[in-house]
């Protein structure tokens, strides 16, 4: 019988091991190749340092005379850790490519119902009457009425919401085709008609989006992202109102991040309606590419890239990260992500590592009095920090690949991803510690006015923009460009104002300044139209010939009514403000009472307002 050569079994499971390394080592490399992440400088070193690695490896084994374990452990060891990052680096790499351009917006339409009707579907509409707002010729009109087209249905167009939703309540219509932006505007300001409702089909329209990125070099160059939360759950290509609205102004060479928080309720020209005032959370009903270039006339500069999310997105980042640390700043009970206060979520003062729900909760939550826009636009900064700085720490760039999965499925932006990936390589070559700081526009003044978009619903709360915070906002985005010099200051009596920075002039904007005098000379059209008073029907129902007549909706607001108290803006309880309270004449020339859309007493809506 031969005897057993041991020696060269052992330095065969040495080359085996030898084997594994190199080819995790190779693997390794390309992707980090194919990822772009690194710079090529570091690419090219660790290609050197592996080789050498595998050489001494190889050299060592040659010469000894029998296998070695602790080298095998080696190779192995080094093998499991290449393996590791060339896993990374692929998570990291499918994640980008799967981030949604926002090329696309999807504006969503839905047949609709009386909860009461015996119609269950499309097919149960044949020769009845549908409703819709504008003509059939409109475009998201004519997408729906292209998909039903089988089935003959005279149409029958209304002015607005309110006065088709008047006409399917009193039975002049069978259904109505209504945008889901609109029902979302039915539900927030009058939940009792809305809960009379029921969808029986959804339609999708795809549009293209018309914000054209930045093509900025930022890694040298300072630029803007602007953060827009979709007020819903699921992915934020439709849609929808804007509810969470942040600037974010960069600059990569003194790493420094400044956060602009802006009201839902800003009062700010839309650029959908020809620039006529409107709320910004309602611009976000004709896409995000709407949001910002209406903001860009507000604050009279290019905004390079926007990142759109919706509800899911922060619940799912957060947990995904394994919650965050925030200080909280309140105790507030607040409905869930679902809308539900049977399922609310209750929250005490202090710092605290908060899952994805109780975040979002924290970052809606304003009825508490002394709260309001101001301290949920804090709340929204303390998150959004809290969450970079958890992405910083050795747990949370362990989970950035599912990160950025969970973004590629709840984000959209339009910022490139080659251009997202050339920052991080700059930011490896370049490792420094970034600082933080924010402001908000607090709107110096809180009225009621009507809404270019939502007319039907007369006279909302708006905040009037104060034109001081946004000349100091201008001059934060050009200091990024022209940083202050100590040496270049010169200050003079004679002339106080002759180095403050003014944003350029805009004919739109309504600011505390010059709203009561442009209101009624500069949107003469804008105006409140009542929906009629529809005569009472008693007509059978077709199906069970019983009379299933719904009351007609409630009469708008007459001069007998007693209009809702304007809110002036004051001081926080929680947070310093600069605003101070205005003694200002609210009356304009409308011939309706305004009515508040702000919530009464300690009942809290099931939405922040329309």
């Amino acid at each position: 019988m031969k005897k057993r050569n041991v020696k060269n079994d052992g330095k065969t499971i040495d080359l085996i091991f030898l084997i594994l390394f190199a080819g995790s080592a190779l693997y390794f490399l390309v992707e980090t190749m194919i990822g772009h992440l690194l710079p090529t400088k570091y690419i090219l070193i660790a290609s050197v340092v592996l080789l050498i690695v595998v050489g001494l490896l190889y050299l060592s084994i040659r010469l000894s005379k029998h296998g070695s374990w602790p080298r095998c452990l080696l190779s192995l060891v080094l093998a499991g850790a290449l393996l590791f990052g060339g896993v990374y680096q692929m998570r990291i790499r499918k994640a980008f490519g799967s981030i949604d351009d926002g090329s696309v917006n999807i504006n969503a339409i839905s047949l609709v119902v009386l909860e009461s009707s015996a119609i269950q579907s499309v097919a149960d509409l044949s020769n009845q009457k549908v409703g819709l707002i504008g003509s059939a010729e409109n475009a998201l009109n004519a997408s729906a009425i292209n998909e039903i087209n089988d089935v003959t249905i005279t149409y029958i167009e209304s002015q607005d919401s309110m006065m088709l939703a008047n006409e399917l309540v009193t039975q002049n219509v069978d259904a109505a085709l209504m945008a889901n932006s609109q029902l979302t505007m039915i539900e927030k300001n009058n939940e009792d008609l809305y809960q009379r409702l029921r969808v029986i089909k959804t339609y999708e329209m795809k549009v293209d989006n018309t914000e054209i990125a930045s093509d900025k070099d930022i890694t040298k160059e300072p630029f803007t992202v602007y953060i827009s939360g979709l007020d819903s759950l699921g992915i934020p290509n439709y849609n929808g109102l804007s509810d969470v609205n942040m600037l974010l102004m960069i600059d990569p060479l003194t790493h420094h991040i400044e956060m602009v928080s802006i009201p839902r309720d800003a009062y700010i020209p839309n650029k959908a309606y020809n620039n006529y005032p409107d709320k910004l959370t309602h611009t976000g009903n004709d896409g995000i590419d709407n949001v910002v270039q209406s903001m860009e006339n507000v604050f009279g500069f290019d905004i390079d890239y926007y990142a759109k999310v919706s509800f899911s997105s922060l619940i799912e980042i957060v947990n995904t990260l394994g919650g965050i640390d925030v200080d909280v700043q309140l105790e507030f009970y607040e409905q869930d992500e679902n809308r539900d206060f049977s399922n609310q979520i209750h929250l005490y003062p202090g710092l605290q590592t908060l899952d994805g729900r109780s975040a979002l909760a924290y970052a809606r939550h304003r009825h508490t009095e002394g709260w309001g826009d101001l301290g949920r636009n804090y709340a929204q900064q303390q998150i959004i920090q809290a969450i970079i700085n958890k992405l910083l720490t050795a747990e949370g760039i362990n989970k950035v690949p599912d990160v950025l999965q969970v973004g590629a499925e709840y984000v959209s932006t339009n910022m490139p991803i080659s251009t997202v990936k050339r920052f991080i390589n700059h930011e490896i070559s370049n490792p420094r510690s970034w600082s933080f700081s924010s402001t908000s526009l607090a709107g110096a003044l809180s009225e009621n006015q009507l809404c270019v978009s939502a007319t039907e619903y007369g006279p909302l709360f708006v905040f009037i923009l104060d034109q001081n915070e946004l000349n100091n906002v201008y001059a934060k985005y050009l200091e990024m460009f022209e940083p202050s010099k100590l040496s270049d200051f010169k200050f003079t009596l004679d002339d106080l104002n002759k180095y403050q920075v003014t944003m350029p002039y805009n004919e739109y904007l309504l600011t505390i300044d010059n709203y009561q005098s442009k209101m009624n000379t500069q949107f003469p059209s804008l105006h409140y139209v009542a929906p009629p008073v529809q005569p009472e029907v008693d007509e059978p129902d077709q199906n069970t010939g019983e009379n299933t007549e719904e009351p007609p909706l409630d009469e708008p607001a007459t001069d007998t009514d007693v209009p809702a108290e304007p809110e002036q803006g004051g001081e926080s309880e929680y947070l310093p403000s600069d605003s101070e309270n205005n003694e200002t004449d609210n009356s304009t020339d409308f011939e309706e009472n305004p009515i508040s859309d702000e919530p009464e007493g300690n009942d809290l809506p099931l939405d922040p307002g329309v």
